[in-house]
């Protein structure tokens, strides 16, 4: 959509958009990036894989759209996320003589992650997140084990994932601490219902012994619809 309606501003702008299925084919991705570097392109548009690491000397226009996409994840890293994002990102424009500017698209645009990749300053960003995961128990302070329970019946997922997250209360010895059942962001897949715990702790091998121990006493049955993620890259 993005892609059509630029082309319709002016159609003899070469536009060319970089995402999952315009690099399919071998080297499609090094193709497109050569047409920017030779200035044969004029607008790339893309998703976030162009803000990674790409050096565009004629670049001065960066423009990101929906900035406040992945500050609606729930991850507990998603302001930290979306703050390196816009920073990576923006970091396109103006690598070369002449200066650079950057566009953001935001629905929110006085929120503290906005506001701090707008100023380059990550010392305010650390200063409003360490307290809110300190008060959690969330890394840097604590360890994490992520339970995913799933089942084809979605009243059997809900059911099995409240009896684990009981007997996981029930065993939890302070401070180890136990955050949920939820439904799992993505709820359904493959046939699957999805619901997830979280269980929390400072020392990883008490938290990782009161886990593994508790799932034990769980039914062949149900355990075998248990996934462990220790040390979880995201919560989604």
């Amino acid at each position: 959509q993005v892609e059509a309606a630029a082309r319709l501003l002016d159609p003899d702008i070469s536009i060319v958009r970089m995402d999952r299925d315009t690099t399919r084919q071998r080297r499609a991705h090094q193709q497109i990036l050569k047409g920017v570097q030779q200035r044969r392109t004029q607008i790339l548009i893309g998703t976030q894989m162009i803000g990674k690491g790409h050096d565009f000397p004629g670049i001065t226009l960066v423009g990101i759209l929906s900035a406040d996409a992945s500050m609606q994840i729930p991850d507990f890293r998603a302001g930290e996320r979306t703050y390196a994002l816009l920073t990576q990102v923006a970091g396109r424009a103006g690598r070369g003589d002449r200066p650079g500017h950057v566009m953001v698209q935001t629905y929110n645009p006085e929120h503290y992650c906005i506001l701090a990749a707008r100023n380059h300053d990550y010392e305010s960003l650390y200063q409003i997140e360490r307290p809110l995961r300190e008060t959690r128990g969330l890394p840097p302070f604590g360890f994490l084990v992520l339970l995913l329970i799933t089942s084809s019946h979605e009243r059997q997922a809900q059911e099995r994932a409240e009896r684990l997250a009981g007997l996981l209360l029930e065993r939890a010895v302070s401070p180890l601490a136990v955050e949920g059942p939820a439904p799992a962001p993505l709820y359904r897949l493959k046939g699957r219902y999805r619901w997830q715990i979280l269980a929390k702790g400072p020392d990883p091998s008490a938290l990782h012994h009161w886990v593994n121990e508790t799932i034990a006493l769980l039914s062949p049955a149900e355990q075998a619809g248990i996934e462990i993620d220790v040390d979880p890259v995201d919560l989604c």
